[in-house]
């Protein structure tokens, strides 16, 4: 399933957001959708991982929003967690799998750890997937 099938609401919500500030060069709305389709694939069967690894992957670049906003590094943590929160609410997630979707999104740029929740690392991985694949422009 594509992200924007699979979430909707979240992914009109996070594309505005990023088109709102006009957050480009590579941290832009279609990363975001490219890094949640490798994210979908990268759950396989799982429909739960994927929905939750779909929205975590869709939110992912709100570190980037937040910095582009002026956001001071030290507020940065809490300014991500509001900017999820809010988009989040176009969808049904709630209860801890939100705050899991919420933690991955706050920690993907850390180093692997063994304590990482399933959600985050499949973040990082596809992620990390997307960022490998060659960008492509023409210039005519």
């Amino acid at each position: 399933m594509l992200p924007h099938k699979l979430l909707p609401k979240l992914w009109v919500a996070v594309r505005r957001a990023h088109e709102d500030i006009k957050l480009s060069h590579g941290h832009n709305a279609k990363h975001a959708w490219n890094v949640a389709k490798t994210a979908i694939e990268l759950a396989g069967d799982d429909q739960d991982l994927a929905r939750s690894t779909c929205a975590a992957a869709l939110c992912h670049n709100a570190d980037h929003i937040a910095r582009r906003i002026g956001t001071p590094p030290e507020r940065l943590p809490g300014a991500i967690r509001e900017m999820v929160e809010i988009w989040l609410m176009q969808t049904d997630l709630f209860g801890p799998g939100k705050d899991i979707v919420i933690d991955a999104v706050v920690n993907h740029s850390s180093p692997n750890k063994n304590s990482d929740d399933l959600v985050l690392v499949v973040l990082k991985d596809a992620d990390r997937l997307e960022s490998l694949k060659p960008t492509v422009t023409i210039i005519c």
